[in-house]
């Protein structure tokens, strides 16, 4: 098990207090995902405008990592174009959270996973 103590402030800060964790009213696009190795589990929530991302929301059950990515990208994501957050990748979102713990790589990896297949049809 993770221990919160070797989490970087950015990344522990994402975990305690999470952004826009929950369910978002009306979404136009969501996509679901499963780690098949570790279990983890993440339910991203868009609602987009034309070409804008309105609003992002989360669901996730998993370790704090997963927790920390889902909430960046959130905030990331929100106002920026689909296609800029097409562009968006695992190694990106290691960036802005200053790091993820290793081993721990995959959490960054099932956010931009989902967030590509939430953007698929659009």
């Amino acid at each position: 098990m993770l221990s919160i103590m070797r989490l970087n402030a950015i990344t522990r800060d994402h975990f305690e207090n999470p952004r826009n964790a929950g369910p978002l009213a009306d979404p136009t696009h969501e996509a679901r995902a499963t780690n098949p190795i570790c279990g983890d589990f993440l339910t991203l929530q868009l609602r987009l405008a034309g070409d804008v991302i309105q609003a992002a929301h989360f669901q996730a059950e998993g370790c704090a990592p997963t927790y920390a990515a889902a909430s960046i990208l959130t905030e990331r994501i929100t106002g920026q174009t689909a296609g800029w957050a097409r562009s968006v990748g695992a190694s990106d979102i290691i960036g802005w959270l200053g790091g993820v713990p290793p081993g721990k790589e995959h959490a960054a990896a099932l956010a931009a996973a989902v967030l590509h297949d939430a953007l698929r049809l659009h």
